[in-house]
């Protein structure tokens, strides 16, 4: 019991590891997206 729990442990704590990274890699993506929308956004105001 107790073997097979520290086996388990570390895949989690990988697996929790890999959703932060993804979950930073979209925050980024949506961050970026935004940003160049407002430059769009900005360049037709100014034309």
């Amino acid at each position: 019991m107790s073997a097979s729990r520290s086996r388990c442990q570390p895949s989690s704590i990988k697996t929790s590891i890999n959703s932060n990274i993804q979950n930073s890699i979209k925050c980024s993506m949506i961050k970026s997206m935004r940003y160049q929308l407002i430059q769009k956004v900005n360049k037709i105001k100014t034309q």
